[in-house]
């Protein structure tokens, strides 16, 4: 993605934060949230494919929120904190069973109620909401549709099912589609140059240009996965790509895909 004119930084991107770099293949989405930061509404549905990087993509946007009006190290440290999930004024809801339950629904309205303990804003995320129950998705419309002033809603799901239209009707949707195999190539590229990924072990059945190499399998809809077990001869139907050492990474890459994904090995 374009990095962003200085003009149109945000607080947190002034003080040197990378609020979005975890956010992988997903420009248009990341644009829509940068721009809704500076002025958001009170309620945000990001729709998409499991490993699409919705998760994420909250994160980046709390991050921002929870920044905004704050400079320098203040900046910094709210930043942070949202990315890390360790915000006090970022509430994080994930499903207890099959779904977000009823007590969850009422510590979520408690939570909407509660005043700031940052004296900011407060940004609430709600996972996996596709598979909310009639019930709860009606006890929870009114604090998403009219939450306090300063609450922003982030609601994550799969998909709008007929039980989640009536709250996606009071939201502003941003959509995210499966991020590319050569996306995911990209930034894993990247953060093993940091160092942030260890090497794996051989695996010449998977990688056989490769020899020893780091690798990952990108699973249906984005997901990364360890690589399928060492075999005599790799999985059935499995056929390696090799791409010359890339300019901008001073890397070999390899794909080997099949029914189960396809897994990239990076040297």
């Amino acid at each position: 993605m374009t990095a962003p004119a200085d003009l149109d930084l945000l607080p947190a991107e002034v003080a040197g934060v990378d609020l979005w770099g975890a956010v992988v293949g997903q420009a248009s989405a990341v644009a829509q949230l940068r721009a809704a930061a500076r002025a958001p509404v009170h309620a945000y549905l990001l729709v998409g494919p499991r490993g699409s990087g919705k998760r994420a993509l909250a994160r980046a946007f709390a991050a921002a929120l929870l920044s905004s009006g704050r400079a320098g190290d203040d900046a910094v440290r709210h930043a942070q904190l949202a990315l890390a999930e360790a915000h006090p004024d970022l509430t994080v809801v994930e499903r207890r069973g099959a779904s977000i339950q009823a007590e969850q629904a009422d510590e979520v309205i408690g939570a909407a109620a509660r005043a700031s303990v940052e004296g900011g804003g407060k940004v609430i995320v709600l996972d996996e909401f596709h598979l909310v129950t009639p019930q709860v998705g009606n006890k929870l419309l009114k604090s998403i549709e009219e939450p306090p002033a300063g609450t922003v809603f982030v609601v994550l799901a799969d998909d709008v099912t007929p039980d989640l239209v009536t709250i996606a009707s009071r939201c502003v949707r941003v959509d995210l589609g499966a991020v590319p195999v050569e996306a995911l190539v990209d930034a894993l590229v990247d953060r093993l140059r940091r160092q942030r990924l260890p090497r794996a072990t051989r695996r010449p059945s998977i990688c056989p240009e490769q020899g020893e190499a780091w690798a990952l399998q990108v699973l249906p809809g984005g997901r990364l996965g360890p690589p399928p077990p060492d075999g005599s001869g790799g999985p059935p139907g499995v056929g390696v790509t090799q791409t010359g050492p890339g300019p901008e990474h001073g890397a070999q890459r390899a794909s080997a895909s099949s029914g189960s994904g396809t897994t990239v090995c990076i040297r």
